[in-house]
């Protein structure tokens, strides 16, 4: 009697907790869906092809915002920051070499970002980024040095992927550049070191960054399967002591 109040109580309780999980998956894949990830008016997509051909070697696809910390003079000399959205380019270019990959943007009044990415055995990251800027009074209020600066970082890993397939981050990633200069990037995918004999119309296989899966309901399927481990194990561990307790004894005749 008491074993079957013991299993009938654990079926319940593990229904119980698979229902609230499942709910769960569903709200949340409801909510996505109102939410969905879609290229905007500041998300921009550029094709690098090689000499004299059609066919690609990096496609990216992103919008980019400039943190930019500068003097500026308002009573006394202070330090100010601004956020600069990258516009609609005014024209970008590219080099395909067979290590490298070059990415070059221009737009608004002399801004200029660069991108490289690099080759590693079978790897390839971002692994160079360079904007020139110009500190200007409408975009720099109060700025004491105006005209054009450069930051540059060389030394860079990221959005690192294997050949062949792209990366892909719809989150906020942050690239510092220098001490006054930080890179934001959002609805980032990008190919790179893509070989001239590769049949691509677009992105090939994405790999996606953490800050994407954890924000996403990716994890609930994952999630769902560490419970009823826990639970079998749970349920085990219960039957071992229930049967050591409630072992019979007989009596001699």
């Amino acid at each position: 009697m008491l074993k079957t109040e013991f299993y009938t109580g654990t079926f319940i309780l593990l229904s119980v907790i698979i229902s609230l999980i499942s709910a769960d998956a569903v709200f949340e894949e409801k909510k996505n869906d109102t939410s969905v990830k879609t290229v905007d008016n500041d998300t921009f997509v550029f094709y690098v092809n090689y000499t004299g051909s059609d066919k690609p070697c990096i496609i990216a696809r992103f919008s980019a915002a400039f943190q930019i910390t500068y003097l500026a003079q308002n009573g006394s000399s202070t330090t100010h920051s601004s956020v600069v959205n990258m516009t609609k380019p005014d024209k970008y270019s590219g080099s395909c070499m067979e290590q490298n990959n070059t990415l070059k943007i221009t737009f608004r009044d002399q801004w200029i970002l660069e991108m490289t990415y690099s080759n590693h055995k079978s790897e390839y990251a971002l692994t160079r980024a360079k904007l020139t800027y110009k500190i200007d009074s409408d975009l720099f209020p109060n700025a004491t040095n105006l005209g054009l600066n450069d930051a540059e970082n060389t030394e860079l890993s990221e959005f690192n992927v294997i050949v062949g397939k792209s990366y892909k981050c719809y989150s906020l990633s942050k690239i510092d550049l220098n001490q006054n200069v930080t890179i934001d990037f959002r609805n980032y995918q990008a190919q790179a070191l893509i070989k001239a004999d590769t049949k691509t119309e677009g992105f090939d296989t994405a790999v996606e960054c953490v800050a994407d899966i954890v924000g996403s309901n990716k994890l609930v399927p994952i999630i769902i399967g560490i419970v009823l481990i826990v639970l079998v194990a749970l349920v085990l561990v219960a039957y071992v002591i229930g049967r050591r307790r409630y072992r019979p004894t007989y009596q001699q005749v």
